[in-house]
C-alpha cells in the first residue's frame, strides 16, 4: 500500500490511457480516500469471520449485513447529497 501513497500517477497510467490532469487527480483523490478509510472495512471483516468461527452466526450475518446494506446503501443516498462526487467515494468504503 505504500507505494500507492508513494507513486500514484504513475500507478494510474497503468490502468488508463487518459492523460488529463482531472483523470490523475480524481484516481489520486479517490486511491487516497480508499487507503485512508479501508481500516473501518478491514475491522468489520475480520470481526465477522471471528464471531462466525467462534460459533456465532447469527451475530456473524448480521455484522456483515450491517456494513454491507444498512449502512452503505443509505450513506449512498445520503452522503452525495452533502458532500458531492466525494459522499460516493466516502460511502463506498
Amino acid at each position: 500500500m505504500a507505494k500507492l501513497q508513494l507513486f500514484p500517477r504513475q500507478i494510474i497510467s497503468v490502468f488508463g490511457s487518459n492523460n488529463s490532469e482531472l483523470y490523475f487527480e480524481f484516481g489520486i483523490k479517490t486511491i487516497r480516500i480508499y487507503l485512508m478509510l479501508i481500516i473501518f472495512t478491514l475491522l468489520g471483516k475480520v470481526s465477522a469471520i471471528y464471531l462466525q468461527a467462534t460459533n456465532y452466526p447469527i451475530k456473524a450475518a448480521f455484522l456483515s449485513l450491517l456494513r454491507d446494506i444498512i449502512t452503505v446503501v443509505p450513506a449512498m443516498i445520503i452522503l452525495p447529497y452533502s458532500l458531492g462526487l466525494d459522499g460516493v467515494l466516502y460511502a463506498a468504503i
